[in-house]
C-alpha cells in the first residue's frame, strides 16, 4: 500500500479552501457545529478522491482551541502539565463527580476515563462529555467517574501548526492514505506517536494520580479518542494492554503507515485490555465513498484480529448508518460507548 503508487494531492482550489478553513476555524467559537459542512464543501471544491482533505478538515475542527465554551463551576478544573517526553506544556481538563468535595466523600476514589483532544471533548459544541457523563451517572447507568481530557499537540506552548502538531503526537507512523486513488504526502512525514504511551505513563498519569483521588488499577483506567486521537488510543492499548481496562475508539483511521504498520502491530498483539468499544459511521468520508468503505473494511479486520488473538476480550462494535466524521456523531454514540465500557463497574 503506497509503494509504487502515484500519489495525489489536492488541486489548487482544494488547497486554497484548506488554508481558508485553517484561518477560519482557529477563530471560530462554534467550530464544532461546522465539521460536516466543511467536509462537504471540501469534497465539492476539491478532489473527491482525496481522503486526506476530508479527514484533515475534520481534524482541524478537533484541533481548534480558540474560544471553545467549556463547562463552568468547581467540578471543572484544569491542570497545567509539562511533558518531559514531548518537551512542551499543555492543559489537562478535568470533570469531577458530583459531591467530589463533600466531607463525606474525601476518602472516596474513582475510576478515570482519559480522552484525547481535551478541548473538543469538553466543548459544549463538541462532544460535551460533562453533560453526557452526568446524565448516565444520574440514571445509574455508569458509576461516578473522573474524566480527564488531554489537550492535543495543537494546543501546547510550542504549537506552530495546529494540524501538523496534532498529528505529530498522535500518529505512530505517517498517514500516507491508501491505494490506488487515495494516497498523499504525509504531514508530518516523521510523526512521533510512538512516544505517546510514554507520555501517558511518565507525564500524564503521575500528575493526575497525585492531584486527584483516582483508582489507579488497570481495571479502573480507560483510554479513548476520536479520529487520530483514536488511532493513538489504539496504539497505546496495543503497546500497553495491561495498563488499561477499557479502550474507546471512535472513527479511528486504520490505514496508518505506508505498509499498514499500525494494523500489523495490532495483529501481533495477543493480549488486549478486557473491554474494547469501537464506533464508526458508514458515511465517514461524506461523498468520498472509498474512505467510508475502507474505514469499515479495516475496522472489521481489526475486530477479527482482536477476537482471534484474545477471545477473552469483551469487544463491542457499533456501525452507525449514515453517521459522519465529527463531534456531533461521536457525542451521539458516547452514552452507549460509556455504558458498554463501564457496565461491569456500575
Amino acid at each position: 500500500m503506497g509503494v509504487g503508487t502515484k500519489r495525489r494531492t489536492p488541486n489548487r482550489g482544494s488547497y486554497r479552501y484548506h488554508v481558508l478553513a485553517v484561518r477560519f476555524l482557529t477563530s471560530c467559537s462554534a467550530a464544532g457545529n461546522h465539521v460536516e459542512q466543511f467536509i462537504r464543501i471540501a469534497n465539492q471544491m476539491g478532489n473527491p478522491a482525496s481522503s486526506r482533505l476530508s479527514l484533515a478538515v475534520a481534524s482541524l475542527v478537533i484541533a481548534v482551541q480558540s474560544f471553545a465554551q467549556m463547562p463552568t463551576g468547581p467540578r471543572y478544573r484544569t491542570i497545567t502539565l509539562h511533558s518531559t517526553v514531548f518537551n512542551n506544556t499543555r492543559s489537562l481538563r478535568v470533570w469531577l463527580p458530583k459531591n467530589y468535595d463533600d466531607p463525606a466523600n474525601l476518602k472516596k476514589r474513582y475510576p478515570v476515563l482519559y480522552l484525547n483532544d481535551g478541548v473538543m471533548t469538553f466543548a459544549q459544541k463538541g462532544v460535551n462529555i460533562a453533560t453526557i457523563v452526568d446524565g448516565l451517572v444520574e440514571k445509574g447507568e455508569i458509576p461516578p467517574i473522573i474524566v480527564v481530557g488531554i489537550d492535543n499537540g495543537a494546543c501546547t506552548d510550542k504549537t506552530t501548526n495546529q494540524e501538523v502538531d496534532r498529528a505529530y503526537e498522535f500518529l505512530p507512523y505517517p498517514d500516507t492514505g491508501f491505494g490506488p486513488d487515495n494516497t498523499y504526502q504525509p504531514a508530518p512525514p516523521d510523526p512521533h506517536g510512538k512516544l505517546y504511551p510514554r507520555f501517558l505513563t511518565e507525564d500524564v498519569f503521575p500528575v493526575v494520580n497525585q492531584t486527584l483521588r483516582t483508582m489507579t488499577g488497570a481495571e479502573f483506567t480507560a483510554i479513548g479518542g476520536y479520529s487520530y486521537g483514536a488511532t493513538s488510543a489504539l496504539y497505546c492499548a496495543a503497546m500497553m494492554p495491561k495498563t488499561f481496562g477499557m479502550v474507546l475508539l471512535e472513527s479511528a483511521p486504520l490505514w496508518i503507515g505506508p505498509n499498514g504498520e499500525l494494523l500489523n502491530d495490532c495483529n501481533k498483539c495477543h493480549q488486549w485490555p478486557p473491554h474494547v468499544r469501537i464506533g464508526l459511521g458508514t458515511a465517514e468520508g461524506e461523498s468520498n465513498t472509498a474512505i467510508s468503505m475502507k474505514g469499515v473494511e479495516l475496522t472489521k479486520q481489526l475486530i477479527s484480529s482482536i477476537r482471534a488473538n484474545d477471545p477473552q476480550c469483551d469487544l463491542s462494535f457499533v456501525l452507525e448508518e449514515g453517521a459522519h466524521h465529527g463531534p456531533v456523531d461521536w457525542g451521539r454514540r458516547m452514552p452507549e460507548d460509556l455504558k458498554a465500557l463501564f457496565k461491569a463497574r456500575s
